[in-house]
């Protein structure tokens, strides 16, 4: 099928089975290879409803309200800490690193904030780390609500990923981003403008309208350069 017919695509398949041995990667390895095809064919995937890897089939299962919490946490974390992408999802799911990487003893929750210790970034090759307190913004779309909702749903591991849908497999860069396609789609707008760098572009797009210095805009983004002009972006009308 020609990359050029998936516009025109409205149907393709409901439910699918990949199956593989037992204690193999096989079925992560094939799961991924099919979220890059349906990416690239423009086939629109429901994440939320993606299940496995498993051993058991579950037939007729009321859908938990897990992924919904998570993804809603993951997004309005990365948007309100203007977090890079790399820091707060996996590579793949066999590139997770609890040292580098995000989990969820790396959250501590307080009354109307929460602080975020970021292990390793762009910026802190060294691994020096650093925090980030987020407070509450008593909206639909408040950080601290929803990383406390979703902790109250998850045990706190300290070797595992912070985000992960129901089935245990963690949240990967590329799953972030079709699920921002996914709702970017819903509301009518084209993905060819977004990708899940657009969360800490948007950020920081906020924080410069709302009239805060060129220092502040820098010291929440963690940037060292003059990088933090390229993420801040101006209607035409301004221009």
């Amino acid at each position: 099928m020609a990359t050029n017919y998936a516009a025109d695509l409205i149907y393709f398949f409901d439910d699918f089975l990949l199956a593989g041995p037992p204690g193999q990667p096989t079925c992560s390895e094939s799961t991924e290879t099919m979220l890059r095809v349906c990416e690239r064919l423009g086939i629109p995937v429901a994440l939320d409803k993606l299940e496995g890897p498993a051993t058991t089939i579950t037939i007729m299962d009321h859908k938990p309200s897990h992924d919904r919490l998570m993804l809603k946490a993951t997004i309005t974390l990365g948007f309100f800490g203007l977090l890079r992408v790399s820091e707060f999802t996996v590579p793949n799911q066999h590139g997770f690193n609890p040292d580098q990487l995000l989990t969820a003893k790396d959250i501590t929750m307080h009354k109307d904030s929460m602080i975020v210790v970021i292990k390793k970034s762009k910026t802190d090759q060294r691994g020096e780390s650093c925090q980030i307190n987020i407070g509450q913004t008593h909206t639909k779309c408040c950080p601290h609500l929803a990383i406390q909702r979703y902790l109250g749903q998850v045990t706190r591991f300290a070797k595992k990923p912070l985000f992960q849908f129901e089935s245990g497999t963690a949240l990967t860069s590329m799953a972030l981003r079709l699920v921002l396609h996914h709702l970017i789609r819903r509301f009518g707008y084209s993905t060819k403008l977004y990708h899940t760098h657009s969360l800490r572009i948007g950020a920081a797009t906020a924080v410069a309208r709302s009239g805060l210095s060129p220092a502040t805009i820098k010291n929440l983004g963690r940037w060292w350069s003059e990088a933090y002009k390229v993420y801040t972006c101006h209607p035409l009308t301004q221009l």
